[in-house]
């Protein structure tokens, strides 16, 4: 596709931009709302690259409303409230 990414779908640019942030295997990988505008098989596989970057060392700290990537993802979970920590829990013991 010779069209600019700009061009993109919002689903295809939060695609783009999810590669370029797990691309090089970092230790760490910073995430915020990353399932926003993608497709289910899309949430599926990005899941799964996470899961993977996870137990190969990397730590990954996600902002997201969606439980259910929390759940599935982390191992530990924060609720923040104007900007301060007001629970914190384990997600998976």
């Amino acid at each position: 596709d010779r069209r600019p990414a700009k061009k993109y779908s919002l689903g295809m640019k939060q695609k783009i931009g999810i590669i370029q942030a797990i691309m090089e295997h970092p230790r760490i990988v910073l995430l915020d709302e990353p399932t926003n505008n993608l497709d289910q098989e899309s949430i599926i596989i990005l899941r799964t690259m996470l899961m993977r970057l996870r137990e190969q060392g990397s730590t990954i700290l996600l902002c997201s409303h969606n439980m259910e990537d929390i759940s599935s993802i982390c191992d530990k979970s924060y609720v923040m409230d104007e900007g301060q920590i007001v629970d914190s829990e384990a997600v998976h013991d």
